[in-house]
């Protein structure tokens, strides 16, 4: 995919969501639904006002059971996406003085040899040919 392909996606992709989050707020859908899409909006989006607004959404879930889940779903993708940052600041430095890794592709096993009699050569011109008739 070529720059102008992904800066173009990129721009559809940042339109989509600020379009959704709107559209899914102000929706009469279920909360617990409701939950669901915005969390994959925060997923897609990764920034903060996404993830508040699934927070809210999580909030309108009246069973505790699922409200609970709701949460739980909402504090893993916080760690997730704190991880990420962390991990991307603190590796980051690493990768661009370490030397790319090599490693070596597996090598293909011997082919083990047929169990069957070896074919028989092919007679010579003029050759007589023996056939065993058992």
């Amino acid at each position: 995919m070529n720059d102008t392909d992904r800066k173009q996606l990129e721009s559809l992709r940042s339109k989509i969501l600020t379009d959704i989050v709107p559209l899914v707020e102000n929706s009469a859908i279920e909360p617990t639904q409701k939950f669901a899409l915005m969390l994959s909006a925060a997923r897609v989006s990764g920034d903060a006002k996404s993830i508040t607004a699934a927070y809210d959404a999580a909030g309108a879930i009246e069973a505790p059971e699922d409200k609970a889940d709701a949460m739980f779903e909402l504090l893993e993708e916080i760690d997730f996406q704190l991880g990420d940052v962390e991990t991307t600041e603190e590796t980051q430095p690493e990768q661009q003085e370490a030397a790319p890794a090599t490693e070596e592709m597996p090598t293909e096993a011997e082919p083990v040899p047929d169990e069957q009699e070896p074919a028989p050569e092919e007679p010579e011109e003029g050759q007589k040919i023996e056939i065993n008739k058992e």
